[in-house]
């Protein structure tokens, strides 16, 4: 005769949590153990963020809203790279030294990736055209999570300001669709 048919017996619960929780920390454990291993190997690397210095809260506002900008004459680190301002809220570019003083203007919009987040002043898209001409100064007012909304607000700020620029360039992103 046959062995009689034997149903398959299930690890109690207690089992299963005591798996799930020995591998939580196996994996929390193994996580802060390359944390260190990066920390002692690789002391350049600095912690991540922008210095909130650099900025000047509610600094454009209209009816619509408030919007943030750069803080005039700021100086300061975003994400380790040097970010000095100058007295009217425009970002600072050796560039535009070279540009006579009878150079129009070139005013640059956008957020984070006009404003150069962990790159350096002169490396950023808008630093690298201000060094490559002559016949513009270069003027990114950008700070990072600006939408829609605050290109408008800053623009009619520069205008109202006396600002003519004969150019407008406006770097916009994916991100910036729902704005």
């Amino acid at each position: 005769a046959p062995p009689p048919a034997s149903s398959p017996t299930r690890p109690p619960v207690r089992q299963w949590a005591g798996v799930v929780v020995a591998n939580v920390l196996g994996v929390v454990v193994l996580l802060l153990l390359l944390e260190g291993t990066v920390r002692v190997l690789r002391p350049d690397i600095g912690p991540a963020g922008t210095e909130a210095g650099l900025f000047l809260d509610s600094a454009f506002v209209d009816a619509r809203g408030r919007t943030t900008g750069l803080r005039p004459g700021a100086r300061g680190a975003a994400n380790g790279a040097a970010v000095a301002v100058d007295a009217d809220g425009f970002h600072v570019y050796a560039g535009n030294a070279s540009a006579p003083d009878s150079a129009g203007a070139w005013l640059w919009l956008g957020d984070s990736v006009t404003f150069g987040v962990g790159v350096p002043a002169d490396s950023t898209v808008a630093g690298r055209v201000a060094a490559r001409q002559d016949t513009a100064r270069v003027l990114n007012p950008s700070v990072l999570g600006w939408g829609t909304p605050d290109y408008r607000r800053r623009l009619d700020a520069a205008l109202a300001s006396g600002l003519r620029p004969e150019r407008v360039t406006l770097l916009w992103c994916l991100n910036d669709a729902d704005t």
